[in-house]
């Protein structure tokens, strides 16, 4: 079959969201031609709705890296790869560098006449990483454009007709308009280092009577670039993670300071998993622990034996200007949902419930965790009908315009 007719039903199958006949085809298409940038760019699009993140950003570099020789629908091209780039990110939680990806497609928009929805979708885009952003108290105006590292110029033999671009073997194929004199070498695209502290981490703790124990939901965490320290009154966590095909680096800090007690800290531990890091903490007394740190308004009067003792637990007390009873001290007083934690296949949700969920906040989940053929439905619909109709089907949406449908007993019109 020839690699068009490959490549169309790779993209029939990909908007009926089979992904698996979706691959089939595109992998065929691709052992016609490695070197095609609109099958590489939808292989990606296969990966990124599939969760292969990392995949999809490696057939991006490389689509990117293929720009770079070849004029052919370049502009176009790169308004799909830094798009694409962005969602990628975005669904990574990445939010800002999503938005500096977004900003640079943008760019690239503003110099190529392209579908009037398509420019739609982007813009959409780019308002919904905004308001990610400012939840998070992040001045995204002070985001700019993502740009490669420049790229230097190299001659190519004049007896030979490939080049060798990182580890992508370039060859002359039918999507270049004319034979090329000199190329390009992208350089890998620059390391930026972002930070996630507390508040950005998912925890869980127990208190365990004679020990305390945190665990911090992280994948993948390297002992050698681990560092844990452990004082009377406090804990310090640092390491950092690079996905093995971002330009990224995450920095990950936790500090507990000052502890709710005091701890031991030539007894305490930690315990490496693949999915998260484990604290032990030992106590110096049998005190409950209400937090993990200690509130600096709290008005608690504790009295209790230590451990060096042998003492009845039950002549422990803890009194407080609270009448209430003392709830079991564990983290799940926090109320944890247990959806948010992080596992190989799964998304974080939101900590809200459902009686109190802002039907906005239901509408933003639904479009961040749909798949690309779902928000161009949305936003197609959304648009199009002046905010009136919202749908998710693309197989439909995509035939016609969706009209204008105000509410019942009352009517749209015209202010122009």
């Amino acid at each position: 079959m020839a690699i068009g007719d490959l490549i169309k039903d790779a993209e029939i199958a990909l908007e009926k969201n089979d992904l698996e006949l979706a691959m089939v085809k595109i992998d065929a298409a691709l052992k016609q031609n490695d070197k095609s940038i609109k099958s590489l760019i939808i292989k990606a699009r296969i990966n990124n709705n599939l969760k292969n993140y990392d995949e999809s950003i490696e057939l991006l570099n490389k689509s990117y890296a293929l720009t770079q020789i070849s004029d052919f629908k370049k502009q176009e091209n790169l308004i799909q790869i830094f798009e694409l780039y962005s969602i990628v990110y975005f669904k990574l939680k990445k939010f800002q560098e999503s938005y500096s990806f977004i900003l640079q497609c943008l760019n690239y928009c503003k110099s190529y006449k392209n579908d009037k929805n398509e420019l739609n979708s982007i813009v959409m885009m780019k308002a919904m990483i905004e308001n990610k952003l400012k939840k998070m108290n992040i001045d995204y105006k002070a985001i700019k454009p993502y740009e490669f590292d420049k790229i230097q110029e190299t001659d190519i033999s004049k007896s030979g007709h490939s080049n060798e671009i990182g580890d992508l073997s370039i060859t002359e194929n039918k999507e270049q308009v004319e034979t090329t004199t000199s190329s390009t070498t992208p350089v890998s695209p620059p390391t930026t280092t972002i930070t996630k502290k507390n508040n950005d981490l998912k925890i869980d703790w127990f208190d365990n009577k004679k020990t305390v124990e945190i665990s911090i939901f992280v994948k993948n965490i390297q002992k050698d670039n681990l560092l844990v320290k452990f004082n009377q009154d406090s804990v310090s966590v640092e390491f950092k993670i690079k996905s093995n095909h971002t330009p990224l680096v995450t920095s990950y800090e936790y500090n507990l300071n000052p502890l709710y007690d005091s701890i031991i800290p030539e007894s305490c531990k930690f315990n490496l998993f693949k999915t998260k890091l484990e604290l032990i903490l030992f106590k110096q007394s049998l005190v409950p622990w209400k937090s993990l740190e200690k509130s600096s308004d709290s008005k608690e009067v504790k009295t209790f034996n230590t451990l060096n003792e042998e003492a009845d637990t039950e002549n422990t007390t803890t009194i407080t200007s609270n009448s209430n009873p003392l709830a079991y001290p564990s983290s799940s007083k926090k109320k944890i949902d247990w959806s948010k934690i992080d596992t190989l296949d799964g998304d974080d949700g939101d900590a809200e419930t459902a009686d109190n969920q802002d039907p906005d906040d239901f509408f933003k989940q639904l479009y961040s965790n749909a798949d690309d053929d779902t928000r161009r439905a949305m936003m197609k619909s959304y648009v199009e009908s002046n905010g009136t109709a919202l749908s998710t089907d693309w197989s439909e949406v995509s035939k016609k315009k969706v009209e204008t449908s105000p509410p019942t007993g009352m009517e749209a019109r015209s202010f122009n």
